[in-house]
């Protein structure tokens, strides 16, 4: 296993330290396994057992229950994210840099969407191609191959006029009413979303579907709340 090196900025990350002490314990155990690529299995029971293998600081092994809110809150606040392929579980670290020595024991995710950080900057750049390559999975290089700017000078653009200063990203400022209702059905949805995890070995194909509805609901959710728009419900 390749040696991980902590960047400095760990301690300033917002995203790092709105997590919990348990969370932020979990990421850190998980740069000593994920691959190359930042990705590995995320069956709970495997997890517990290699992210935790002495168990917890009283020698207690460590609940499967506690490591799904853990990876819960780190894909919450943007530091992992999970998906299917080939009908496994699999996870995946985000901004993720690290010089791919070896190829991936894991396939990649389905959508470009979920591309480490790495490969979707590449899609922007319009210089040090070789580099982007080599930065890249050997699944997504064919994909993404490096295009030249055109030599056509484009026209000047039209000035666009200034946006409103009451308005965000075109959605209205928010009514007090629209802010409180809009955060108690975020704290219900992932009170909702807690509550299903913690019985996940009892789960139904139904639960399944909930669960996944659900999380959808939430990060939606919150993408709107973050754009100044807090009228979805």
């Amino acid at each position: 296993m390749p040696q991980r090196f902590l960047r400095p900025g760990i301690t300033t990350s917002h995203s790092f330290n709105h997590c919990t002490w348990a969370a932020q314990t979990l990421w850190l155990r998980l740069l000593t396994l994920v691959d190359d690529y930042g990705r590995h299995e995320s069956h709970l029971v495997l997890l517990s057992s290699l992210a935790f293998p002495l168990g917890d600081c009283k020698g207690r092994k460590v609940n499967v229950e506690h490591v799904e809110l853990w990876l819960q809150e780190l894909e919450q606040n943007g530091l992992l994210f999970r998906y299917t392929a080939e009908g496994k579980n699999y996870l995946a670290l985000t901004r993720w840099r690290e010089r791919a020595r070896t190829e991936s024991r894991c396939p990649p995710p389905a959508t470009s969407e979920h591309l480490p950080t790495s490969a979707n900057n590449c899609l922007q750049m319009s210089t040090s191609a070789n580099t982007c390559q080599q930065m890249l999975s050997p699944e997504t290089t064919s994909a993404t191959k490096y295009m030249p700017p055109s030599p056509s000078p484009s026209p000047s653009p039209s000035p666009s006029p200034s946006p409103s200063p009451n308005k965000k990203n075109g959605v209205p400022p928010p009514n007090a009413a629209d802010v409180a209702a809009s955060r108690t059905r975020y704290a219900a949805l992932k009170e909702e979303i807690e509550e299903l995890s913690r019985r996940r070995d009892d789960w139904t194909a139904e639960d399944r579907r909930v669960f996944a509805a659900k999380r959808v609901a939430l990060k939606k959710l919150r993408a709107a709340q973050a754009n100044g728009d807090f009228t979805m419900q």
